[in-house]
């Protein structure tokens, strides 16, 4: 069996949507909002946690490094600037897919 531990890129697909990339994640990681995945709590074991890519790359990402003055200045200058024209807020959407 393949080991998918969180961080692994994969192609999911969940049910009225096209194949798309995401990564695992961690179970802790997935929103309560996002509930339980079908079959509820007792099945959340038989189920890999996923979220999916948008054109940007994995939604909450930081593209820049905050190890560095110039990385924090040009992670605050883009968030002020989506903030201030009314940018999308990046939006993640998780799934649970089935182990097979």
């Amino acid at each position: 069996a393949r080991q998918l531990s969180p961080g692994k890129v994969v192609w999911a697909k969940v049910e009225g949507h096209e194949w798309w990339p995401a990564q695992v994640v961690r179970r802790r990681a997935v929103p309560r909002e996002v509930g339980a995945p079908p079959g509820g709590p007792p099945s959340v074991m038989a189920y890999i946690p996923v979220v999916f890519f948008n054109a940007r790359g994995i939604p909450g990402e930081v593209g820049e490094r905050l190890d560095t003055r110039e990385g924090i200045l040009s992670a605050a200058a883009r968030t002020l600037t989506a903030a201030a024209t009314g940018g999308e807020a990046d939006e993640a959407e998780f799934a649970g897919l089935p182990i097979d």
